[in-house]
């Protein structure tokens, strides 16, 4: 017969699931009744890691090297909590800028745009790239170098690798997992009706973490601001915007949408509302004429800023 004593029933082994409960209340006197109930439940606690995180980065530096984080720490732990929102849109390199190959064009071809575009990995794609096949890593082609004639299509060279694909809107870092699980570093962003809307690297992704990875076709000069004998300016990407204003002697003041742009190469891509391709020109609303002189498909490097026409203030 069983006993109604509540103490001789808790006292059973089928009762042992209360025992974290009042654990809780022993040790966490001052925790109101609803965290106790979440300790016992073994559900997560108001405050987490994450927020314990954020709140040791915004604690100021305590001069100590046992529990103080390093600028770069700081850096990179930052910048990974505040990647949670950013979506793959946000790190492509826009369809415009892409520098993919036709699964038609010869080896030959292959090799020579691996030398003038500068990077390790092409998509290859059939009639656009809409049509995407995949892609080619340089190294597949040096290894074929020897075996392959000039004259062989990309298409039937073996040479072509699977990509991955991802949605604009889909989490960056989510898409950094997928290319780390799958060992495929690049992926075409596809839209809503299935047409290629931009490319994203695994050096792409790295880079919210980490900041800008340097490469050997990356200029590390200093930033220069060169007058050009006809008083057009030759300036880096990174030229403050205030001071090749002053420069030139006008006003460049960004408008409403691109408040809060710091450089000439942030302006420009603000204006356009893009990243614009080697060759490509701009007129501002100033009547300022930027010309990207030296780029890729994933940064501007160097622009040429006319003035406008009748100008003569130079």
């Amino acid at each position: 017969m069983s006993s109604d004593n509540p103490a001789e029933r808790g006292s059973g082994p089928e009762f042992k699931g209360k025992e974290p409960l009042r654990e809780a209340q022993k040790d966490s006197p001052r925790d109101s009744w609803v965290e106790r109930l979440k300790i016992a439940l073994g559900l997560k606690p108001a405050h987490s890691i994450r927020d314990d995180l954020e709140d040791a980065l915004d604690e100021p530096d305590s001069g100590s090297e046992d529990d103080s984080f390093t600028p770069e720490e700081r850096r990179i732990l930052r910048n990974l909590l505040d990647s949670r929102d950013t979506r793959v849109a946000d790190v492509m390199v826009p369809r415009s800028a892409i520098v993919g190959i036709s699964e038609e064009a010869t080896f030959g071809d292959l090799k020579a745009m691996f030398l003038s575009a500068g990077h390790s990995r092409l998509p290859v794609y059939g009639e656009t790239l809409d049509d995407p096949k995949g892609m080619v890593h340089i190294r597949d082609v040096f290894v074929r170098m020897e075996s392959l004639s000039s004259g062989t299509t990309v298409g039937k060279s073996g040479l072509v690798r699977p990509v991955l694909f991802a949605p604009a809107s889909k989490p960056a870092l989510d898409l950094l997992v997928d290319m780390q699980r799958q060992r495929i570093h690049m992926a075409l962003v596809i839209d809503e009706y299935g047409e290629t809307d931009g490319l994203v690297s695994l050096e792409d992704l790295i880079e919210i973490i980490v900041g800008n990875i340097e490469d050997e076709h990356d200029q590390s000069d200093d930033i220069r601001i060169e007058a050009l004998p006809n008083g057009d300016l030759m300036v880096d990407s990174q030229a403050d915007l205030e001071e090749v204003a002053m420069r030139l002697g006008l006003r460049i003041e960004p408008d409403e949408g691109e408040q809060g742009v710091s450089t000439v190469g942030g302006y420009v891509a603000a204006l356009l509302g893009r990243l614009p391709a080697k060759g490509e020109s701009l007129t501002a609303p100033n009547g300022l004429i930027f010309t990207v002189i030296d780029g890729d498909a994933r940064r501007m490097r160097k622009l040429r800023i006319a003035r406008p026409p009748g100008d003569d203030t130079g």
